[in-house]
């Protein structure tokens, strides 16, 4: 047995070795042949290796175009020549011009892949001539056959060592292109021949080797002059070619990051600019954004904003007030002040996308502000991550002073800025409860109780929106159109799952804080992971990441498949269970999961209609799917409402925003609210019942049937009773055979809404803002140009939204 053993291993070793030093060796020859691929392999392998002249386990998976190059090699030159398949049984093969070929049983096939590796078809009109782009080329890799190309073979028979030869030749060339200029000796006549085994080799192989004076020198071990000399040269080399400095190398005039941001989004891509700009050696400090009144604008400054419904962030109101009322420009020196500009939106908001971002940019240049690189304007709605790092690659070069396109694209982290490490038998750290109690003043949140939570869905609809009635403390008012803040938590068998990648119990203590505050907490593990979002997709940088830290080849090639292919229902958890060898500590998987935001509910109550007590109503659609990776999904924050009964608890708070979705007395008032956007309005009507408004209340209600969800309809036909509601329009889009939605109605009703909006009535929409909002809008259009034109009509909507008589309140 042990003999057996001994031989295979010989065998692997001495074809292992034959095959990657011949695929290295033509390599070296195709490249001293192209002096240009030569470079950019050589630039690739300085990047990669940095100032520390040498190169980690986890830093081939970066060396992408010398990987090119060889794989390039392996389809000229591959280390399996022949290919046989043995037919089982009659067989039929179509090929790919459709052509059915019958195969009988018994027969032998062969697959000469020096034939399959040179079909014009797959590798253009010049198959045989050596082109690294072939695997760079995205557009080249779309056209070819997924089948044309096989150089280890393929399926169970396949060569076992092909990842380790991979990695071994990359390196290899790295290290080599560092030191060495290669060059084709005059008179030399390439020629390939069979070595050792079947595999091909380059036969009395001979190349020109100079050594470079100008090398990066490993910064490890003893250092003679002549290595100093290397070095100095190295680092010239390395400005001349706008590589990264070194942080430790000089420290760069301080940056200001502003953030502008309510529910956090803005917040982390503050700090992940921060983080990114740190390893050039750019200090930065980053702040809210109405902090930035205090500035002097001396340093460079960079503002990450979005805009809440038109209006301002919650900690940007006093940067908007000082910029509106010109008191920005008084006492500070705007005039070539320098300022990069990252705007946040949502295109479904169409009115009001990127509303602030741009009033910013326009004060700011008005004053004499002048840009850094143009402005980076980031919708939410699509796919943005690589948008953003483009934009600050860009950012970071003119910073740096190497140029505005010289620095790659930073592979983004969500900029967790959680610190977490394990107690270490510290027990003195108080608790995170002990933490809360004793600095509660500090904190929004607080326990809110639970009176009341009943299903709104009647009849076989397997579909669940929740009434839920919370009681509030007293310090925490709210009024009609606000909302209520829920801090959701991760579910347990999530965070059960989390445990098992990270090899925990849960009762384990860690202590933990924030970044930016010296405060620190203790808390048990399995808590913490609850406060983490478990069920976050994986960007594609965050997928390349993984895959360059993972230490086994085949799963660090299908992880980098997953990053050009990504499964957009595959969560982070999910690709971590996959891929086992991927091994994260504690503090590196919660770089992977940002903390869980709150989530807002509109809210469905009025405060003036239950005296002596505070408490608000709210309506929640429970998010409950199957993804398409077949894992049972809930809604992080909807998934655990519904699952509260009367005497449980839930932290939350009513926070400030800035909006005018307020209602008003004294006017009419026509709402729109499909779904649960419906929730508003059940408190507008409760507070027209409790003051007894006299003007029109009229609602356009939405659902699927008459049969399942006519959510609160006992409640509104008391509404109507009472007179608080005039008029009431529901759509159902499934109990005909055409679909009817609120705008149909609107439509409808053309006269009343015309004869309300002369009459200044203000308009509210609640709901979905990808398709209804817009849909509703365009009926609005239409009813006001049927009685005046299009152009009128254009004019009258813009009025009405100027004049606060058109608002929303919607979600993507």
């Amino acid at each position: 047995m042990l003999k057996n053993v001994r031989s295979h291993l010989v065998t692997l070793m001495v074809a292992g070795h034959e095959t990657t030093a011949a695929t290295i060796g033509f390599t070296m020859y195709f490249l001293a042949k192209n002096p240009e691929c030569q470079r950019r392999a050589r630039e690739e392998a300085r990047r990669v290796m940095g100032s520390k002249g040498y190169l980690e386990y986890k830093d081939a998976g970066k060396l992408t175009y010398i990987t090119a190059c060889l794989r390039e090699t392996l389809r000229i030159f591959s280390a399996v020549n022949l290919l046989q398949r043995s037919c089982a049984k009659d067989t039929t093969v179509t090929s790919r011009t459709g052509t059915k070929y019958k195969i009988p049983a018994g027969s032998h096939m062969y697959v000469v892949l020096r034939g399959l590796h040179t079909r014009q078809e797959d590798w253009g009109e010049t198959p045989l001539e050596w082109n690294p782009e072939h695997f760079l080329d995205e557009e080249l890799i779309k056209k070819r056959h997924p089948h044309s190309y096989y150089p280890f073979g393929f399926a169970m028979r396949s060569c076992i060592g092909q990842f380790f030869a991979i990695w071994e030749a990359r390196v290899c060339l790295a290290l080599m292109l560092n030191k060495l200029t290669l060059k084709v000796p005059e008179g030399y006549k390439f020629k390939a021949a069979r070595g050792m085994g079947p595999a091909p080799f380059p036969k009395d192989f001979a190349l020109v080797m100079a050594h470079r004076e100008d090398q990066i020198v490993s910064s490890k071990g003893k250092s003679s002059s002549s290595d100093k000399h290397a070095s100095t040269l190295a680092e010239s080399r390395e400005a001349a070619q706008k590589l990264p400095a070194d942080p430790s190398s000089k420290q760069q005039e301080s940056v200001k990051i502003y953030f502008g941001s309510n529910v956090g989004a803005c917040e982390e891509l503050a700090f992940s600019i921060q983080q990114y700009l740190k390893t050039f050696g750019l200090n930065s400090v980053v702040a809210q954004l109405d902090d930035a009144i205090t500035n002097d604008f001396s340093s460079k400054t960079i503002i990450v904003t979005s805009t809440y419904n038109g209006f301002p962030p919650d900690n940007a109101k006093k940067f908007a007030s000082w910029l509106k009322d010109g008191s920005a420009s008084s006492g500070i020196c705007w005039k070539k002040a320098k300022f990069a500009l990252c705007g946040v939106g949502n295109s479904q908001w169409h009115s009001t996308f990127h509303k602030f971002p741009n009033q910013i940019y326009k004060a700011l240049t008005e004053f004499g502000a002048e840009t850094i690189v143009p402005n980076c304007m980031l919708d939410v709605s699509k796919e943005w991550d690589s948008h953003f790092e483009k934009w600050l690659g860009k950012l970071a070069g003119v910073l740096t002073g190497t140029g505005e396109a010289s620095l790659p694209a930073p592979v983004m982290t969500r900029a967790n800025r959680l610190q977490v490490d394990f107690a270490a038998g510290d027990m003195k750290v108080e608790t995170i409860n002990e933490v809360f109690h004793s600095n509660l003043s500090k904190f929004l949140v607080r326990k809110l109780d639970i009176l009341e939570n009943r299903e709104l869905q009647y009849g076989k609809d397997e579909r669940s929106t929740r009434h839920i009635e919370i009681a509030l403390p007293k310090e925490m008012p709210y009024n009609c159109g606000d909302h209520l803040a829920i801090r959701p938590f991760s579910s347990p068998e999530l965070v059960d799952e989390a445990l098992d990648l990270l090899k925990l119990k849960g009762d384990e203590w860690l202590v933990a804080g924030m970044e930016e505050n010296p405060k620190k907490a203790r808390i048990k593990a399995r808590r913490l992971l609850a406060l983490l979002d478990l069920t976050v997709c994986p960007s594609k940088a965050e997928l390349t990441q993984l895959a360059e830290s993972c230490p086994c080849p085949p799963e660090m090639f299908k992880l980098k498949q997953l990053a050009e292919n990504r499964d957009e229902g595959k969560t982070t958890l999910e690709v971590l269970k996959q891929f086992r060898s991927v091994q994260l500590d504690l503090k590196g998987f919660c770089e992977f999961f940002p903390l869980m935001k709150v989530r807002y509910y509109s809210i469905a109550s009025s405060s003036k209609s239950v005296q002596g007590k505070n408490v608000c109503k709210i309506c929640v659609g429970v998010v409950d799917y199957t993804t398409s990776t077949g894992r049972h999904h809930t809604g992080a924050s909807s998934g655990m409402l519904s699952g509260l009964r009367a005497g449980d608890s839930v932290f939350g708070y009513v926070p400030e925003l800035s909006s005018n979705f307020r209602l008003k007395d004294g006017v009419p008032i026509i709402m729109i609210g499909p779904g649960t956007g419906i929730a508003p309005f059940m408190g507008f009507l409760e507070e027209r019942e409790v003051i007894k408004a006299e003007k029109e209340a009229v609602l356009f209600f939405g659902c699927r049937s008459a049969a399942q969800d006519n959510i609160y309809k006992k409640e509104l036909e008391k509404f109507k009773s009472s007179g608080a509601l005039t008029d009431l329009f529901v759509a159902f889009s499934r109990d005909q055979k055409e679909k009817i939605y609120v705008q149909n109605l609107i439509l409808e009703q053309k006269e009343l809404v015309w004869r309300l909006l002369q009459e200044d009535a203000v308009v509210y929409v609640c709901g979905d803002a990808s398709s209804m909002a817009p849909a509703v809008r365009e009926a609005f259009s239409r009813v006001i140009s049927h009685f005046t034109s299009e152009k009128e009509a254009k004019e009258y909507m813009d009025t009405m939204e100027e004049s606060k008589r058109y608002l929303e309140d919607v979600w993507g």
